[in-house]
């Protein structure tokens, strides 16, 4: 008798720390919405502490959306203290306007701390008025003149403003 209370705590507690590390019901959701993430994936995030949650609604949503991103963009972005939903909602707008504006670019300015929709607006605004196409060629004819240690300077004198 007491060997069949003893499997029975066992198989509670096999199925409570199962039932942690592999989240059964997110990846259902994610297969039933054509994302594709393995069970495994899951557990690994879950080790990592990712936010699970977040980051499958936010491949579905981009999924749905159309967007192409990748699972392991998404949890890299997580993990460096990006907002996930701020950057999907960002990846959407972006789609949906035909602006010029690449995942990294996006990452890079949440990551910055910049609102990806502000940014979005004024990107959208320089575009519109015709200074975002001067200022790139401005840069872009810049740089093309000025030698690696006049772009380290520059960037140390403009890290100092």
């Amino acid at each position: 008798m007491p060997e069949a209370i003893y499997f029975l705590i066992a198989s509670v507690v096999f199925f409570v720390i199962f039932g942690y590390f592999v989240p059964v019901g997110l990846w259902i959701t994610a297969q039933f919405s054509d994302v594709s993430i393995s069970i495994w994936e899951l557990v690994f995030m879950r080790i990592r502490k990712s936010p699970l949650t977040d980051i499958v609604n936010s491949m579905i949503t981009c999924q749905k959306a159309g967007v192409k991103i990748s699972l392991a963009e998404l949890e890299t972005y997580s993990l460096a203290s990006g907002d996930v939903k701020e950057l999907t909602k960002a990846l959407i707008t972006v789609k949906q306007s035909n602006l010029n504006i690449t995942h990294d670019e996006l990452k890079a300015a949440g990551l910055a701390g910049k609102n990806l929709m502000s940014f979005i607006n004024e990107r959208k605004s320089d575009l519109e008025s015709g200074l975002g196409d001067t200022k790139r060629e401005l840069c872009r004819k810049i740089f093309e003149d000025l030698s690696e240690s006049q772009i380290n300077e520059l960037s140390i004198f403009v890290t100092k403003l």
